[in-house]
């Protein structure tokens, strides 16, 4: 059996599987290979703008092999597990040789686009690579190249393969990490924070056929469809959270975004895979169980979102700092505390209630997103309840609570 064949055998058993599999939800899937990668916030910003620097650093290693039996790599990558020449069921993976795709130099590169928080396509770049190869993506020295347009400025990332903007399956396998990095007070020291980073399928487009407008569809095997050489359509349907349980009847997806405090400044991103130019329902919770309730903006495709931390005695918003780069600041509501006094020093969340933006009844999935909490950290002088003299950030995913009936 030939490693191409092979290949469309697991992709059309994988695909059978998947097509069974659209009901439930599942938590976010990191740190497996995918044959494209979803970087859901790539950012930087420097002091000219907004009196702190930014950066987000992408490292993309290239693994040499990739065997069929790690369940998560076959859902994320169907069309290139296995990867390595001569593995069989019979035989088991085998390790070596590396997947001989990497050692063309006309076929072994990866291509990385940007995209504004409006998933306008803004940026591009081919790298080559080699097996077991390490790449490492500065955000800010790559958008500087362009001049200083994007300073400041939110987006995200997909990087594939050069073999699939014609439209073509993927040839190979990448893992992917980053990281943002923040410099600010002046302090002389950064921090930084690690982002998610989403492994997605990238099949033969049109695999799914066409929708009304004549667009080639994505699905489960296919998440990145092109459009003249770019991503046209994105979705992490299989390692994101769903967004749909495309049954024909109206459902509502549940996500609770968490923040360690409300006196603490945090920043919600929430990535889907369209522009929804719409608001959404939350709960806003206290450690004492106690809620109120809110509207937040989703508007874009990539919403970050600038929570300002509140004053504990009186739970006034503090607008004394906020992230120049994030969509729109959100003071939210405050939980009634005046019956146990105030909680709101303690671990609080948010819960979104996202409607169902996409049900064709088609059965299998059809959208998905991610949302993440940026938490900082602050120790501020007490004099005058502005002057930083301590700052870290940790990244906290968000927990997924599933689909619901409405």
């Amino acid at each position: 059996m030939t490693q191409n064949f092979k290949k469309l055998a697991i992709a059309a058993s994988v695909s059978s599987a998947l097509s069974m599999m659209s009901m439930p939800s599942h938590a976010v899937i990191q740190g497996s290979a995918g044959e494209a990668l979803l970087v859901p916030l790539v950012v930087y910003a420097t002091p000219d703008v907004s009196g702190y620097e930014a950066n987000t650093i992408i490292q993309v290693s290239i693994p040499g092999s990739i065997g069929f039996d790690d369940v998560p790599n076959i859902f994320v990558a169907p069309n290139t597990t296995p990867t390595n020449p001569g593995a069989t069921p019979e035989a088991g993976p085998t390790l070596f040789p590396n997947d001989p795709d990497l050692g063309k130099t006309d076929v072994a590169k990866i291509h990385w686009y940007w995209f504004d928080e409006r998933s306008m396509h803004r940026l591009d770049k081919p790298l080559p690579v080699t097996a077991n190869d390490v790449v490492v993506i500065d955000w800010r020295a790559q958008a500087q190249t362009s001049g200083s347009r994007y300073d400041g400025q939110a987006g995200y990332m997909v990087i594939g393969t050069e073999i699939a903007r014609r439209g073509e399956p993927a040839n190979f396998t990448m893992f992917g990490d980053a990281w943002l990095e923040i410099d600010a007070f002046g302090l002389g020291y950064s921090t930084l924070a690690s982002i998610p980073v989403l492994p997605m399928s990238d099949g033969q487009d049109g695999m799914y056929g066409v929708d009304a407008n004549g667009q080639k569809n994505i699905g489960p095997a296919d998440n990145v469809v092109y459009k003249g050489g770019i991503p046209a359509q994105v979705s992490p349907m299989i390692s994101g959270m769903r967004t749909n349980r495309s049954d024909g009847i109206p459902d509502i997806t549940v996500f609770d975004l968490p923040l360690f405090s409300r006196v603490m400044p945090s920043m919600h991103v929430v990535w889907l895979d369209r522009n929804l130019d719409s608001t959404v329902a939350v709960d806003v919770y206290d450690s004492e169980e106690v809620a109120c309730s809110a509207t937040v903006s989703i508007p874009n495709e990539l919403n970050v979102i600038w929570i300002d931390p509140v004053e504990p005695n009186t739970g006034i918003p503090q607008e004394w700092w906020d992230i120049y780069f994030a969509h729109h600041r959100e003071p939210l509501c405050l939980p009634d505390t005046s019956n146990g006094g105030s909680s709101v020093a303690r671990p609080n969340f948010v819960s979104y209630y996202l409607p169902e933006y996409v049900d064709t009844n088609a059965d299998r999935p059809e959208s998905a997103g991610v949302a993440f909490t940026l938490s900082w950290t602050l120790n501020v002088d007490a004099r005058d309840n502005s002057t930083v003299r301590y700052f870290e950030q940790t990244m906290l995913l968000g927990h997924e609570r599933g689909t619901y009936r409405q």
